[in-house]
């Protein structure tokens, strides 16, 4: 039980998953460059539980799911999981909220 990996996917690298790191004060960060512009991602827990951030602007993610919006003015930007409490789980049948 519990989160062992978190990854973060997004458009502007074709999907592929990237690991962020857990830190001693219990977030899992990661830092790296995106082009500037409007771009759609979603976590990714122990390798398969896709997650998003309700308390951020959610948009299609172009195959039938969703994902956040990120908008992104400068092209270093770091991600960092759990940074709000509520997210949904998008591989449940019914949508839930992951708790860390």
């Amino acid at each position: 039980a519990g989160v062992k990996t978190v990854c973060v996917a997004g458009d502007w690298n074709g999907w592929v998953k990237t690991p962020l790191v857990l830190g001693k004060d219990g977030v899992w960060a990661l830092e790296m460059n995106v082009a500037a512009g409007l771009h759609i991602y979603k976590y990714i827990l122990n390798g398969w539980d896709e997650v998003v951030n309700e308390a951020e602007p959610m948009v299609s993610d172009g195959s039938g799911g969703v994902g956040n919006a990120l908008g992104v003015r400068v092209h270093t930007f770091e991600f960092q999981y759990p940074k709000f409490t509520g997210f949904s789980k998008l591989s449940d049948a019914v949508s839930g909220v992951f708790r860390r």
